[in-house]
């Protein structure tokens, strides 16, 4: 969703050239960081691994303080998936207010759904909707 929401209030602000630099330095830090993660989750192997490396290699109570991120990180994403999906929606210009209420309730019961889905048929959701994002962008 973010690539389809305030793009241009991004670009306006920045010019092309420094988004993609911006685009590029954090691609490359979070490609450092996944690579650490990977290294450490294939040497150790377990459940829960964020808070595990932590509380072993750092701290037990700063272990605590990064399950109650997660938690955070979670909860919140949820909800804005729930609102850029919406803002997202009203390109459509609905005409009524109900028909708005109504997407707003569908979404949260379709995240769920696919959520509680097995891993087969949300890996098959995922890559439908990373093909649909690729076709909307060209």
């Amino acid at each position: 969703m973010g690539i389809f929401d305030n793009s241009g209030e991004i670009l306006s602000i920045a010019s092309p050239g420094v988004a993609m630099l911006a685009f590029g330095l954090v691609s490359l830090m979070v490609i450092a960081v996944m690579e650490g993660i990977a290294e450490m989750t294939g040497l150790w192997p377990i459940s829960n691994a964020m808070m595990a490396f932590v509380r072993s290699f750092v701290d037990k109570d700063l272990a605590i303080i990064i399950g109650i991120a997660y938690w955070y990180a979670y909860s919140i994403s949820f909800a804005t998936l729930i609102v850029a999906a919406t803002k997202l929606a009203t390109y459509w210009s609905w005409p009524t207010a109900a028909e708005e209420v109504t997407f707003i309730a569908a979404i949260p019961i379709g995240l769920v759904i696919v959520n509680w889905a097995g891993v087969k048929l949300f890996g098959n959701i995922e890559a439908v909707m990373g093909v649909l994002k690729l076709l909307l962008v060209i």
